[in-house]
């Protein structure tokens, strides 16, 4: 965690489970305290995951730990994203599981601490990205070198298809500032 104060990165505590190969990651604010919620991933043994886990940012000087989460996903997944719906909604979308690239989406309620089903998306999406944009999902590129886009309306409650990329992306990072869009990294054909 970098704290711009001190100009300084502190270690957070370990994670309950470890967890690489692109998990799913979103903070939210639930009773005026922020949280991090972590989806999916693998472990030291390349075995996907299917939990979930979070932590409760505090104060400086009061212990922070990483809490499992019971609920399980209902697709073990590496290589997803996870994104803010609403206050109270995070989407996991897509991602690999075992050698299947999936279309498959979970809702997850941030108050419950429960997972449901969501509507799939129209293509499989991994190592890809996704933002909140004007109250829709925007997914984005993904393996291999995909320049499709998608967008999820709640209003609609369906996937429809978005502009695609310039040019096929993977492993990219997304951001939303002043109604705008920007990707960033990742890999490209050449």
């Amino acid at each position: 965690m970098f704290c711009a104060e001190t100009g300084q990165w502190t270690k957070l505590p370990n994670m309950t489970t470890q967890r690489g190969y692109g998990p799913g990651a979103v903070v939210t604010e639930h009773g005026g305290a922020y949280r991090i919620f972590v989806f999916g991933g693998g472990d030291a043994e390349e075995k996907y995951l299917d939990s979930a886990e979070l932590i409760e940012l505090v104060d400086e000087g009061e212990k922070m730990e990483w809490q499992r989460i019971e609920a399980k996903m209902s697709t073990p997944r590496i290589t997803t994203a996870a994104v803010l719906l609403d206050r109270d909604t995070v989407i996991i979308c897509g991602g690999h599981s075992g050698n299947t690239k999936l279309s498959s989406c979970e809702s997850f309620n941030i108050h419950t601490l429960t997972f449901s089903p969501f509507p799939d998306m129209l293509e499989d999406h991994s190592q890809h990205a996704a933002v909140h944009y004007n109250g829709t999902i925007v997914v984005m590129g993904g393996y291999p070198y995909k320049a499709s886009c998608e967008q999820f309306d709640p209003a609609q409650g369906k996937w429809a298809p978005f502009p695609p990329l310039n040019k096929g992306c993977m492993d990219l990072g997304a951001a939303v500032v002043g109604g705008m869009i920007y990707v960033v990294g990742g890999e490209q054909v050449q």
